[in-house]
């Protein structure tokens, strides 16, 4: 656990009503980023300063952003999915270059070993860990579906580990209702807007997407970037030559390809099971109404043969991760 002792406090650090900000931990310096501050704040009931993370969201956003985070906080608590612990509306911050905006706030519980896309970097998933994983990955994501929800930006990056290396969903900016009174919605144009590099295939041939199709074809390259250590490709189209092959169905070269991509960047053991291959192509399946769905997942070959690893030696693995991210 990451003591408040131990972090520098940023020259601009100040004060949003009983929470005084750390440091700016995400900057909003691209066009799908709100600023993220680490903040502390003590309990009059409790003696133990406490870290929280503060998304803040422009009060005029054209993204409905602040909107779609809060009708996921309006949900049940559930273990696998990030809590909103306050909500703080139209504040003017007083601090550095914050001070001219007027922002909603959301404040979460912060989660010191971070994200999932910074372990990633450091070691691969082997099947019997994401056998553990995608328990809790599907819980989340399942959850959002059955409550009417598609998340629409599942990746590592969004995704952390709390203090016992369990997984949560985070970043709700984008999850919105993905059926009205007239059945699924269709996403296209600015409605579609999300992370361009987790877009199905559908959405670049200008049919727009479904949302539950949107997030399971995510979560098949969230596995698969988690098995193999590597991006698999950066766009779900013909221009990206690794997915290629995924829209020709040419499943034996596309295979043989991300081999020979992970050999390139010094990965030279991955072995993938014909069970799991098959699941990631079902979830990959370029037309949508052939992709698998979570039900589909828990039926599958791999799913029900593969036996998911020692939590304690998943949490050892982990921690030895997190522990060459800080060198």
């Amino acid at each position: 656990m990451e003591s408040v002792d131990s972090i520098l406090y940023d020259q601009h650090a100040g004060k949003i009503q009983d929470y005084t900000i750390i440091k700016e931990i995400l900057k909003d310096d691209d066009a799908h980023t709100y600023p993220l501050f680490l903040a502390s704040c003590q309990s009059r009931s409790d003696p133990n300063t406490i870290l929280f993370a503060i998304k803040a969201i422009p009060v005029l956003d054209n993204r409905d952003s602040f909107q779609n985070e809060i009708a996921v906080s309006k949900l049940k608590p559930h273990p696998n999915i990030l809590n909103c612990v306050e909500v703080i509306e139209k504040i003017q911050l007083n601090f550095g270059k914050f001070g001219t905006k007027r922002y909603n706030l959301l404040v979460y519980p912060y989660k010191t070993n971070g994200d999932l896309f910074e372990v990633v970097k450091q070691m691969r998933f082997d099947e019997q860990m994401i056998r553990y994983y995608i328990e809790q990955i599907l819980n989340a994501v399942e959850y959002l579906h059955r409550n009417g929800l598609a998340h629409r930006d599942i990746k590592p990056d969004n995704i952390l580990l709390d203090d016992n290396c369990k997984l949560v969903l985070t970043d709700f900016g984008f999850a919105v209702n993905h059926s009205n009174r007239n059945g699924p919605r269709v996403f296209d144009g600015l409605t579609a807007v999300t992370s361009i590099g987790i877009c199905p295939p559908e959405y670049h041939k200008g049919a727009g997407y479904q949302g539950i199709a949107m997030d399971l074809f995510a979560i098949g390259k969230l596995l698969l970037t988690m098995a193999t250590g590597i991006n698999p490709f950066l766009k779900a189209n013909l221009k990206d030559l690794l997915f290629a092959t995924v829209e020709e169905e040419k499943w034996e070269t596309f295979w043989t390809n991300i081999l020979r991509y992970a050999q390139r960047r010094w990965i030279n053991d991955i072995s993938l099971s014909m069970e799991f291959k098959e699941l990631i192509q079902g979830l990959l399946n370029p037309d949508p109404s052939k992709r698998w769905s979570i039900a589909q997942i828990r039926e599958s070959s791999w799913f029900e043969k593969t036996k998911a690893k020692d939590f304690y030696e998943i949490q050892s693995s982990i921690q030895r991760a997190i522990l060459l991210r800080a060198r």
